[in-house]
């Protein structure tokens, strides 16, 4: 059963199956190379390797808002730029799918949310989750930050964080059109 596992492994994460030593910023990824750009992203910012039982977000959350919340964001179907902006038909590059709601000039990724002005009155009502020893790595942040593990009161709390977020995120837009 090893090999096979590790034959799927190989197939489903290719190059990323394991991180390397000197992983790269998912950030500093260049637009040009976008083949694997979402598994890398996906490997590095929400995959803290096998999940075993009794955690994850689909063991601690119930309600279908908060899963389908958790679940859209950590497998890029949201409404962020970053993800918008790859189907839409003008295809733009990673670097120009900016954030709508500040004036940073800054990729709306999945990262951004936890530093843009826009939100800063949400992520002081969810300071408890948001605050991780991280040592200064962007990556680890968003490992730690999205991953509360068995914590159900973690989970819960980064779901209604999304939701707020992304709740926030449509009402400015609305008002903007």
């Amino acid at each position: 059963m090893q090999p096979l596992h590790e034959h799927w492994q190989s197939s489903v994460w290719g190059q990323w199956v394991d991180k390397p030593a000197d992983f790269i910023s998912v950030r500093s990824v260049p637009d040009a190379d976008s083949d694997g750009s979402k598994k890398a992203t996906y490997r590095s910012w929400f995959c803290p390797g096998d999940i075993e039982k009794f955690e994850g977000f689909a063991y601690h959350l119930q309600t279908p808002v908060l899963i389908q919340a958790v679940g859209r964001f950590r497998m890029s179907s949201h409404d962020l730029n970053i993800e918008a902006m790859r189907h839409h038909p003008y295809r733009r590059p990673r670097s120009l799918r900016i954030c709508p709601c500040c004036n940073t000039n800054s990729r709306e990724d999945e990262m951004h949310i936890f530093g843009c002005d826009a939100y800063q009155d949400i992520r002081d009502d969810f300071a408890d989750i948001l605050e991780v020893h991280d040592n200064g790595n962007l990556g680890t942040y968003m490992l730690q930050t999205m991953n509360p593990d068995h914590d159900q009161h973690g989970w819960y709390r980064l779901a209604n964080f999304l939701v707020r977020v992304m709740a926030k995120r449509t009402a400015s837009l609305a008002d903007a059109v």
